[in-house]
């Protein structure tokens, strides 16, 4: 074994005892160090997918965030949004776009009806509300154009 040879595997040991130390890798699936960084990524990502579920009661109005409950005020845009988007999986899943979400929500009886802006405000004021119970930022992820649910967190129903 050469000398450079020796000087890598110790680093690997090295970086593969910091990572099971802090608790960020749980399998080593290569032998060289860029393989185990990547493999401690994608364990870590993994873990804060399974971290965070949510559902949403259209009776309630209630979302439940990992057995945090959030109200969201009845009969508001807030409400109607989380009834659309998180009915069920297939439309948990589903990048919305904001005039189809619009139009869904326009069957409602709503002063602003219309108004393009009326999405964008009602995401992101879902998001306040649950980062101000949970702590979890970006429930939806929100552009003045679509609408959906961040896809590191699992939706449950």
């Amino acid at each position: 074994m050469d000398r450079r040879s020796s000087s890598t595997i110790e680093e690997i040991a090295a970086a593969f005892k910091r990572a099971k130390l802090n608790g960020s890798l749980d399998i080593v699936l290569g032998i060289n160090q860029s393989q185990i960084i990547q493999n401690s990524v994608n364990s870590n990502e993994k873990k804060l997918i399974e971290q965070f579920t949510v559902s949403y009661n259209a009776f309630t109005c209630i979302l439940l965030i990992n057995n945090k409950e959030v109200a969201v005020p009845p009969d508001s845009n807030q409400s109607v949004l989380c009834e659309i988007v998180f009915k069920n999986k297939t439309s948990a899943n589903k990048r919305w776009d904001n005039s189809e979400l619009l139009e869904q929500m326009e069957g409602k009886d709503h002063a602003d009806a219309g108004d393009p802006q009326k999405i964008y405000r009602a995401a992101r004021n879902i998001n306040k509300l649950v980062q101000l119970k949970t702590g979890l930022e970006g429930l939806l992820n929100i552009t003045t154009k679509e609408t959906s649910r961040n896809p590191k967190i699992s939706f449950k129903k």
